[in-house]
């Protein structure tokens, strides 16, 4: 597994990733079995984490594009490498 960083449409809008990087079709098997087909930037994007006491990163990352997400959401490798172990659920 790489670090991979899941991205609304909007972002990669953004960040202008169709510019630097070629885009893949990537497709995922969910936990019951369906399939879902993503864009792919592999390794396009360097990803650091800012707090008041440390930075970790650059960690390069893959960003997969969903037209679906509203949100950004970290895999488990990218938060390890992140040193991201504990966070809270409100």
């Amino acid at each position: 597994m790489e670090p991979e960083i899941l991205v609304p449409s909007h972002v990669v809008n953004q960040l202008k990733l169709h510019n630097i990087k070629e885009l893949e079709t990537y497709t995922k098997i969910t936990g019951d079995g369906r399939e879902i087909r993503f864009l792919k930037y592999r390794n396009a994007v360097k990803v650091y984490v800012v707090t008041g006491d440390r930075v970790e990163g650059p960690i390069i990352n893959t960003v997969l594009l969903s037209t679906r997400a509203k949100y950004t959401l970290l895999n488990d490798k990218l938060l390890s490498k992140l040193k991201i172990n504990s966070f809270r659920l409100w």
